[in-house]
């Protein structure tokens, strides 16, 4: 579809999941087939019983770090990403950290707790809490995490262990010097994790000289509680925001759906099933998209889908397929955590000496139609050993030259430089 889809934009950001998480699939060695996500096997428990308060923090970090990326991302046509899964990724970065490292994240992901044990309690329950009432095996919502070690790089067993029993991952010693053999392998696991809508996520010169790699993958594949007919969808114009119109596939369907409008924007629900619905959030213009992204603040959309009326509507909403490849390391630093990817990062919790994030980055895609939605998503972050490299001599200002002779004692030539030429 040419047309931007960009005036749908919170839309896509607002995919409300209580932050797009599910159950863990096991990461078997490379020759062996890749089977259904089996349980979940870490803790803590979780139950129905337990009180909101208990994820209530890791939720609004998640939902913070949501805004944060979308406003920092915006100029961007269409996007569409998981915070749920940069969540993972920075949250065990965090575990690693010590110093001015982790003091940029904390502040970044403006935690109500600086206690890291009580996050990472928070999130665990926050995996079981959606695996508990979605259940282990069901396709239609899946998170996978893992992590490949190099055999020569020492991690800290506290960092393995916390990695394995909060966040789900899968831990692996792998041969990085057979480098092809490992795009192959994480490439294979994040096309079956994401049920094939996620393929070579990972090239060869993404793995140079790397000591470990962090993946996470959301995946979703839900459909509409009341579907579009298919006979029903046909061309209209789409107004984007440089004002050019277009005609796309536009889905229509006549039926109850929430809905809120303020001075800014008004608002569709449309459901999936129990628990899983799409906000449309639609500005009163085209061009009002960055203004209304902006002040679509968690606590916005809190009171969106708190105060929406059901109502009968006739809603015509445009089928579209969308993949966004995000460098999250660009992203966050804009967003000032700077530290974790430079040569003074403190990541003495992960191993000795001194290494650093030298990859951070997403890989998303939606697809939207009569039937549903299927989104997927890959987080990946990396990490490298800082290289010593040498004091260093640079010429780059007029200069003397001397050719001697050592046992002769002799100057043979002698001049001097002021602007270097060729002839």
């Amino acid at each position: 579809m040419r047309g931007p889809v960009n005036r749908y934009l919170a839309a896509i950001l607002c995919i409300i999941i209580s932050s797009l998480c599910t159950c863990v699939k096991k990461y078997p060695a490379s020759n062996t087939t890749y089977e259904d996500p089996p349980k979940l096997n870490f803790a803590p428990k979780f139950s129905p019983a337990d009180d909101e308060s208990d994820i209530e923090n890791v939720r609004s970090i998640s939902n913070n770090i949501c805004y944060q990326i979308a406003c920092a991302h915006s100029k961007e046509t269409n996007t569409v990403f998981s915070p749920f899964g940069i969540l993972i990724s920075l949250m065990m970065i965090l575990n690693g950290s010590e110093g001015n490292s982790k003091e940029q994240i904390l502040a970044f992901i403006n935690s109500k707790s600086t206690s890291i044990a009580s996050i990472n309690i928070e999130t665990a329950r926050l995996i079981r809490r959606l695996f508990y009432y979605q259940g282990c095996n069901n396709p239609r919502l899946r998170f996978a995490n893992i992590m490949l070690i190099d055999n020569k790089f020492q991690v800290k067993e506290a960092f393995l262990s916390l990695c394995a029993l909060y966040y789900g991952t899968n831990i692996e010693k792998r041969d990085f010097s057979n480098v092809r053999s490992i795009v192959s392998e994480v490439n294979e696991w994040g096309r079956r994790s994401t049920g094939g809508f996620i393929e070579d996520f990972i090239r060869e010169d993404d793995l140079s000289e790397i000591l470990l790699l962090v993946s996470n993958s959301v995946y979703i594949n839900m459909k509409w509680k009341i579907g579009f007919p298919k006979e029903d969808t046909f061309r209209e114009p789409f107004l984007s925001s440089n004002s050019e119109s277009v005609n796309v596939p536009t889905m229509h369907l006549k039926s109850i759906f929430g809905f809120y409008q303020d001075e800014d924007c008004s608002a569709l629900r449309i459901c999936y099933g129990d628990d899983v619905v799409m906000l449309i959030i639609l500005p009163k213009s085209s061009s009002d998209i960055p203004d209304v992204l902006r002040k679509t603040t968690p606590n916005k959309i809190d009171k969106i889908i708190n105060e929406l009326d059901e109502k009968y509507l006739y809603v015509a909403l445009p089928k579209f397929t969308i993949r966004t490849r995000m460098n999250v390391k660009e992203v966050m630093e804009r967003c000032g955590v700077r530290n974790i990817f430079t040569k003074s990062a403190n990541l003495s919790n992960i191993s000795t000496g001194d290494i650093y994030i030298s990859e951070f980055r997403q890989e998303s895609r939606i697809s939207v139609d009569e039937e549903g939605t299927v989104a997927s998503s890959v987080t990946l972050f990396e990490v490298k050993r800082e290289e010593a490299y040498p004091d260093c001599f640079r010429v780059n200002r007029p200069f003397i030259f001397i050719i001697y002779h050592n046992n002769a004692k002799l100057i043979l030539y002698l001049g001097k430089v002021e602007m270097p030429i060729l002839k």
